[in-house]
């Protein structure tokens, strides 16, 4: 979070020229998988209330679902 007058790049520069630049980019798979759906088994039971939202990366349609 950052305050004031200034630009955005000139934070973004100061960000890597005081801190950033001390380390190196990895190469990693941020995927998030799929939920992951459960079958009930042995009369058991689980109670869950939860909104799957599918797939949208459209920030507006996810912050506006009911």
């Amino acid at each position: 979070m950052t305050y004031g007058d200034r630009a955005a790049a000139e934070h973004q520069y100061w960000f890597e020229e005081c801190a950033l630049k001390e380390f190196q980019a990895l190469d990693l798979n941020l995927q998030i998988p799929k939920e992951q759906r459960y079958e009930q088994e042995n009369n058991q039971t689980h109670i869950v209330v939860a909104w799957l939202l599918g797939d949208s990366t459209d920030i507006n349609e996810v912050m506006n679902a009911n």
